[in-house]
């Protein structure tokens, strides 16, 4: 019998989200209302306030940044919510690109995972 991963992290750091790609359903060409992330490191000026990019950032692949808040989302069901009950052509949106989030972050077997926590909107028109 398989045992579940028990996932402990390893730091906790502020990062901003470059890049977004929907996850693949099964069948596909469906709407999974979920996506692997990319971030990148930050830097925060502590007298200004100000976000910038650091000399030394650097990026985590999309295969392993994962939003806590989309992971029971499926084709039908989004954010707890029936998809079919939305008006008009509203849809799931992924975490916009330059949002700064809290990434969660743990390594196993030099693999890199994180997880980062922002609740979706949803975005359209009735």
């Amino acid at each position: 019998m398989n045992q579940p991963q028990t996932i402990g992290f390893t730091n906790v750091r502020f990062m901003e989200v470059i890049e977004s790609e929907p996850v693949p359903t099964d069948p596909p060409g469906g709407v999974s209302n979920r996506w692997k992330y990319q971030v990148r490191s930050i830097k925060f000026d502590t007298d200004t306030g100000e976000i910038g990019t650091p000399a030394d950032a650097f990026t985590l692949p999309r295969a392993g940044i994962w939003n806590v808040c989309e992971l029971a989302n499926t084709q039908s069901v989004a954010m707890g919510i029936q998809i079919v009950n939305l008006p008009g052509n509203f849809a799931l949106q992924p975490v916009p690109i330059g949002t700064i989030v809290p990434v969660y972050l743990t390594v196993d077997d030099n693999k890199w995972t994180g997880f980062l926590i922002w609740p979706n909107q949803f975005d359209g028109a009735c």
